[in-house]
């Protein structure tokens, strides 16, 4: 498959309709490829792009064919350090790349602390935000441990979108680990921003808002 054709097929589709090209060329690409790391590397093609799709389409072919392997993680730890420049395309990767990696192989939650203290913040989000499991809706499937050690790390941080990271990370972390994050937030609630207290409140019953706020 020739890297080019697959730009002049992107060109295409979208001023054929902006709306339905991202779907267009996934389906493209899916019919064409010949090797899982021949879709890798095309992926690798696409990221490389100025193209406003390219992060849309590359975490929907990796969805799309489940590529979650242990060994391709090289290819998406490479795509973070490059890539990864707003809050909008960590999410992207978080829920379509990174969580469902780090849940098919815990090992690899020793990258999240090592994202949690990089100089980059939308990274430092992607470690808090890549625990969070999105399908019809989100929740947390991995063990409390896991969201205790990074909102340790990221609790003092000072960036917008890592603050609410974390609150995010702990309002879900609240419908799977009930007890245990109402007593970290009320433990931590004096190093942690008023930001993040705020969205870890958002699925909290009134009664135990109360609690956090006495």
């Amino acid at each position: 498959m020739k890297f080019e054709d697959i730009y002049i097929k992107y060109k295409e589709y979208r001023l054929e309709d902006e709306k339905k090209c991202i779907n267009k060329i996934v389906r493209y690409i899916g019919n064409n490829f010949s090797s899982e790391e021949e879709l890798l590397n095309i992926c690798d093609y696409i990221l490389s792009l100025e193209i406003y799709d390219r992060y849309s389409i590359v975490t929907l072919l990796i969805k799309k064919f489940q590529l979650y392997c242990l060994e391709y993680m090289t290819y998406y730890q490479k795509w973070i350090n490059l890539y990864i420049d707003s809050w909008g395309n960590c999410d992207i990767f978080c829920y379509r790349i990174v969580n469902p990696m780090i849940e098919k192989y815990p090992e690899l939650f020793t990258e999240n602390l090592k994202w949690a203290i990089s100089e980059n913040p939308y990274i430092r989000r992607l470690a808090a935000v890549s625990l969070i499991h999105s399908s019809q809706k989100f929740s947390i499937n991995l063990p409390f441990e896991y969201i205790k050690k990074i909102v340790d790390i990221l609790k003092y941080d000072q960036n917008i979108y890592v603050k609410k990271g974390i609150g995010w990370l702990l309002k879900y972390s609240y419908l799977a680990y009930n007890k245990e994050t109402i007593e970290y937030i009320i433990n931590n609630k004096y190093c942690l921003s008023s930001v993040t207290i705020n969205y870890s409140l958002q699925k909290m019953s009134q009664k135990d808002k109360k609690k956090i706020k006495e």
